[in-house]
């Protein structure tokens, strides 16, 4: 079953990143990427550690047939999809092929995440359950639409899921190696995104936890528990300097120029000349992404309201609309069968913490509410707890019923990932009343993150219009290479074949590219003329009308 799976997730995998056009963060991560290997400057597109981005482009950097243009110093704000441009340019001819290659090392981190899953849960149900919640993973929409994008959270995902499961494994096997071999991966993590940062305070509990129960006394307790936390934070901090070259590590505090608040509240209340053990990229990268969480970076969108603060409960709210609604009944469900499986509370902990802990930093202290991706971690423990709905017993044919219920719920989650192949980042679950209604719940990359500018140009060439099209694609990517003659659309109506992103309907602030290079900003009433008009085909996260009078075609109308 889970090979089955597996073989299945691989195909809508390499489908969904052979079609579509590369998304928003796709455009700055694989170029900073190929910076890094050609250049040696970990300094661009700061906001997430180097380490996923060096994987994803690694094929691409290795092609002398790719040009990476010298990158000029602006690595933060726009200077990454600036660069991005350039880099676009550079390689026009090749450009679609580059994106193919880079998303097909993150397919494998997918894969390797659903693997560590089938182990995990077969260590603790049982090899039935563990071919349950692999599967479940491998046909979650959301799993599959980020395992066929070069961005990080595939690789955010898989690396916090191996940090606490070599986590789990140290506490048992109680080795020094073992918990360096955690750290390391812990390390790995932090290296991928700043969201390991929030597993953290779970990997100095959990061995304490691990060392409860045990015959020693108090203080011999907490010296092993002391000397494991230092081992393990040792071998994470070894992996990020690892990862960034060890450059720029142990600066002065003082030399620091923080814009967080968290970040310059460190630096008052500590001596300047106290050393930090970090890169120098790390920090001011944890720096620029803290400041996006206190103050937000862009306006926040939630069932037809905008907020610039966002909303505690966002990311619950997320996973209840984006996640399969089979796989969260199982999730209650394994979570009130867990102590009858047969695993004990001991093991729970490093399935359930890490899942809480994720949710709880993300939804108190973080004002940017975007996605589910940014929760994509939970979602392997999510399937974990699922799995004690299915756990292994002894006694012939006593869960008999368990065999039925197993190969019921991956034929639904099948169907599921099947009926979503066209653009799985497009899935809403019932609650949310399907993924034709997901709009009125979720944007920006739930939902549109210019992944489907490639089909427009048929959607032209059915319309025959006989004037440039009109378009306003929430993305980065020049229409141009797509062979689109076209012009901004307008604030105002124009009686044209109109293509607009979903996310600027819903009136998101962004930018649009414009011909020439050019660019134009959308505010958000840009299309407000165009909101009580419905679209002659909806091409996924864009919507095409044709507002032409009849004689030349069909137009939309309120």
């Amino acid at each position: 079953m889970a090979v089955a799976a597996a073989a299945v997730f691989v195909l809508l995998c390499v489908l969904n990143a052979r079609r579509a056009t590369p998304t928003i963060d796709e455009f700055a991560h694989v170029p900073a990427g190929c910076v890094y290997w050609r250049q040696g400057d970990f300094s661009l597109y700061g906001k997430n550690p180097p380490l996923a981005k060096l994987w994803m482009s690694l094929p691409v950097a290795l092609d002398s047939r790719v040009v990476v243009p010298e990158f000029s110093r602006r690595p933060l704000g726009w200077g990454p999809w600036e660069y991005g441009k350039g880099f676009m340019d550079a390689n026009r001819e090749r450009f679609f092929a580059i994106f193919f290659r880079a998303r097909l090392m993150i397919v494998a981190l997918g894969l390797a995440a659903a693997a560590l899953v089938f182990v995990w849960a077969r260590r603790l149900f049982g090899e039935r359950a563990a071919a349950v919640a692999a599967s479940l993973l491998l046909l979650s929409p959301s799993v599959v639409a980020h395992s066929s994008l070069a961005t990080v959270d595939a690789a955010c995902m898989l690396t916090i899921l191996a940090a606490c499961w070599l986590l789990r494994r140290a506490c048992v096997r109680r080795g020094l190696l073992a918990i360096a071999v955690a750290g390391a991966a812990l390390g790995a993590a932090l290296a991928v995104k700043f969201t390991a940062i929030l597993v953290v305070p779970v990997a100095v509990v959990l061995p304490a936890l691990a060392l409860r129960g045990e015959g020693a006394g108090t203080g011999r307790r907490l010296g092993i528990w002391a000397r494991d936390v230092a081992v393990l934070l040792l071998a994470a901090l070894i992996v990020v300097h690892a990862a960034f070259g060890f450059r720029g590590s142990f600066r002065r505090l003082d030399s620091f120029r923080f814009h967080s608040r968290t970040c310059a509240a460190v630096q008052r209340a500590l001596p300047g000349a106290i050393p930090v053990p970090l890169p120098r990229d790390f920090v001011s990268g944890f720096d620029a992404v803290r400041l996006d969480t206190e103050k937000g970076e862009f306006e926040n969108f939630l069932h037809g309201r905008w907020s610039p603060e966002g909303w505690w409960y966002y990311n619950l709210v997320a996973l209840a609309v984006k996640t399969p609604l089979l796989v969260l009944l199982l999730f209650l469900g394994g979570v009130l069968a867990w102590r009858s499986s047969g695993a004990g509370l001991r093991e729970a902990w490093p399935v359930l913490l890490p899942a809480a802990s994720i949710l709880v930093f993300l939804s108190a202290f973080n004002r940017v509410n975007t996605g589910i991706r940014y929760v994509l971690p939970v979602l392997p423990f999510l399937h974990l707890a699922a799995g004690a709905v299915f756990a292994t017993k002894a006694g012939p044919g006593r869960f008999r019923w368990r065999d039925a219920l197993a190969a019921a719920a991956v034929a639904a989650t099948l169907v599921t990932a099947v009926a979503a192949r066209r653009d799985p980042i497009l899935y809403f679950n019932p609650i949310a009343g399907g993924s034709s209604r997901g709009q009125d719940w979720l944007i920006d990359s739930n939902l549109d993150w210019g992944q489907d500018l490639y089909q427009v140009p048929s959607a032209v060439a059915r319309l025959r219009p006989d004037r440039p099209i009109s378009l306003l694609y929430c993305g980065h990517v020049d229409p141009a290479l797509y062979g689109l003659d076209y012009e901004p659309t307008p604030p105002w109506p124009v009686e044209n074949v109109i293509a607009v992103s979903v996310n600027f309907l819903a009136g998101m602030k962004y930018l649009a590219p414009a011909p020439g290079g050019k660019i134009v900003w959308v505010d958000r009433e840009h299309l407000a003329w165009m909101r009580s008009l419905e679209p002659v085909e909806r091409l996924g996260s864009i919507w095409v009308y044709d507002t032409r009078p009849r004689a030349g075609g069909k137009p939309s109308s309120p």
